[in-house]
């Protein structure tokens, strides 16, 4: 059947719809009532009436006109409209969808009336199979691809849960008749940026309904033949990450999640990440506990039986390693947990999860001294000078090429300074400095070899490029330690509770039970210490930034009273000590080189003026009523 033409409004009811598009509600009143007196069967001058009615506040009259204009069974597209927003404000969102079906069934060959009667189903929300009928004939109608998406997404909407089910398979089959063509669209030459999102869209459909599914090998396929093509090149590694991480390839997602993170490491949201993809790869955070290997026989126990944990071979390594020297002393395996020290796997601490990541930076520092042939100069000093040093040579080379950054002057003469002190006392004879720009300054090779444990190529990863030149200034990547560090403090929790629950469950002859845990831990206390330090380090390194606080709002909540103290008294010397130096350099330096140490000194203030306040709760010796003052 042939769709009916419209027929435009008349004129003298334009006067009543300029009225109405001007708020001027009194106006529209005062013009329909004359539309209706010389137009008593006018179904617009009704329809516009209504309208105009429900904008003043007389809703039931306005009602009774939409009532009386329904009874016609009108099918023009511009009275039903006008009914939609009358219906709409009143909230009746299903006589919208009434009056479009019954349009519809007077004039089956009006596509604008279809489509009003899809969108006014899906805003309804409780009528999907009749949404996925109208789409279906939308697209027998009119042949429309994105008549054929919404049956799709209507049949995929009927699914109750993930899996398979027939109403994905119906959505799959709808979706192969309409292929994506990313890759096809984005080699043309006169490719336009808009054909290929919108078949980018249409890869995210066949996405979804592959998701949706479980067929994560055929979604990985699709979206790596696309890849290369998609509007944003980060687009196609977050699917790729996140369908790794669906598909419980923690190995793949790692990788996945490591790419997409060495693309732009500037970008915090990919390096956490990057942070706790690979905690997980480990087994450190999984909420089950780590699965204890065979022990001795003990009494049976009335406790809840836990579900097993994935762990890493290297845990399952030192799981059993545990379990073994646990039966060669013949004692229970539960019971040696107790006493277990930080190369366990139950109490680990943050260098035993790093996999050795520690001791391996130190002797890549030792190796570079050996290959400066310096002289003169401990070891264990020339590895806690690297990255001083490094950072140095960075600034130096900034200021020789004029190039600030925001960087601090004051910060700068502060490390030379210190590096200046090291050399009187350890005889540097100077080739130190020199010798650390093309030690490190090669850039960062992703190409190695990866050593399997993805905590401690992620340590390692963000170390090794925070010693790079061109790196120095990123704060994502001392910001990445703090996190690793936070994380691991939350598997120790994790596993002490865990602990303590096993613990309760079971009763050894002879063995008293474990009281609940508390914190912190006895073999975590020196990683607190070390958290402190790396607070300490950040705000004297980015000090002057306005983030600064904010940047490390989340890791203050892991101090106690004693650190918290510590950590402000702390900054507080650091700046005490910037004053000097500034008062010492204010005679050498112009006044634009003044004015930006006395911004960035205000800022460190601010920045002070804000850890105190923001802290001040926990002083024990603060009185309520003053801190609700401050």
């Amino acid at each position: 059947m042939a769709a009916k033409t419209p027929k435009p409004l008349p004129k003298n009811v334009k006067g009543v719809v300029e009225a109405l598009d001007q708020g001027n509600v009194k106006l529209a009143l005062k013009r329909s009532e004359a539309i209706l007196e010389r137009h008593p069967s006018s179904i617009a001058g009704r329809a516009l009436r209504a309208l105009a009615l429900e904008m003043s506040g007389s809703r039931l009259e306005a009602l009774q006109y939409c009532s009386e204009v329904r009874k016609t069974r009108s099918a023009d597209p511009q009275v039903l409209s006008l009914l939609r927003d009358v219906y709409m404000r009143a909230g009746l969102l299903g006589e919208v969808s009434a009056a479009y079906e019954a349009a519809v069934e007077e004039d089956p060959g009006n596509e604008s009336n279809t489509v009003s009667l899809f969108l006014a189903l899906a805003h309804e929300g409780n009528s999907i199979p009749r949404q996925q009928q109208v789409a279906l004939q939308l697209h027998r109608h009119w042949k429309r691809p994105q008549y054929l998406y919404w049956s799709a997404m209507a049949t995929m909407l009927q699914a109750t849960r993930a899996g398979p089910h027939r109403s994905l398979e119906l959505a799959e089959a709808l979706l192969m008749r309409v292929q994506p063509a990313v890759a096809a669209r984005a080699a043309e030459e006169d490719a336009d940026a808009e054909e290929v999102r919108d078949e980018f869209a249409v890869l995210l459909f066949h996405l979804a309904s592959l998701r949706q599914q479980g067929k994560y090998n055929q979604a990985l396929a699709l979206i790596e033949q696309h890849a290369s093509s998609t509007p944003l090149q980060g687009d196609a590694k977050q699917l790729l990450l996140t369908l790794h991480a669906e598909a419980r390839n923690v190995v793949d997602a790692v990788k996945a999640a490591r790419s997409k993170f060495l693309d732009d490491i500037d970008q915090w949201i990919s390096a956490k990440e990057y942070i706790s993809i690979a905690f997980v790869a480990e087994g450190f955070l999984t909420l089950g506990g780590p699965t204890a290997a065979p022990v001795l026989p003990t009494k049976p126990s009335t406790a809840p039986s836990r579900s097993p944990s994935k762990t890493s071979p290297r845990r399952n390594a030192l799981l059993a390693k545990q379990s073994t020297e646990a039966i060669i002393a013949g004692k229970p395996a539960v019971t040696m947990m107790r006493h277990s020290h930080k190369g366990d796997a139950v109490d680990l601490d943050f260098a035993g999860r790093v996999g050795g990541a520690i001791e391996e930076l130190a002797l890549e520092a030792k190796a570079q001294a050996r290959e400066l042939q310096l002289s003169g100069r401990d070891a264990v000093n020339k590895v806690r000078d690297v990255a001083v040093a490094s950072a140095f040579m960075s600034f130096q080379k900034k200021n020789a090429a004029g190039v600030k950054k925001g960087r601090s002057t004051a910060r700068m003469s502060l490390m030379a300074m210190s590096i200046e002190k090291q050399k009187k006392d350890k005889g540097d004879d100077g080739r130190f400095l020199e010798g650390i720009a093309e030690w490190w300054g090669g850039g960062f090779d992703d190409t190695g070899q990866l050593s399997g444990q993805c905590v401690k190529d992620a340590f390692l990863t963000f170390r090794r490029l925070a010693l790079q030149e061109e790196h120095s200034d990123c704060r994502v990547l001392y910001l990445a330690e703090l996190e690793m560090r936070a994380l691991s403090f939350c598997s120790n929790e994790m596993e002490a509770i865990q602990r303590a629950e096993a613990m309760a469950a079971v009763s050894f002859v002879g063995e008293p039970r474990d009281p609940k845990p508390t914190w912190p831990l006895p073999h975590v206390m020196p990683d607190l210490m070390h958290f402190l330090e790396l607070l300490v380090a950040y705000c004297r390194r980015f000090g002057d930034l306005d983030r600064c606080y904010t940047d490390l709002k989340p890791y203050l909540a892991l101090l106690d009273d004693s650190r918290v103290r510590q950590f402000v008294h702390r900054i507080e010397e650091f700046e005490q000590e910037q004053d000097v130096i500034s008062t010492r350099e204010d005679a050498d330096e112009n006044w634009e080189a003044n004015l930006q140490k006395e911004c960035s000194s205000a800022q460190r203030r601010l920045n002070l003026g804000r850890f105190r306040h923001g802290l001040r709760v926990l002083d024990v010796n603060a009185a309520a009523d003053e801190v609700a003052r401050e």
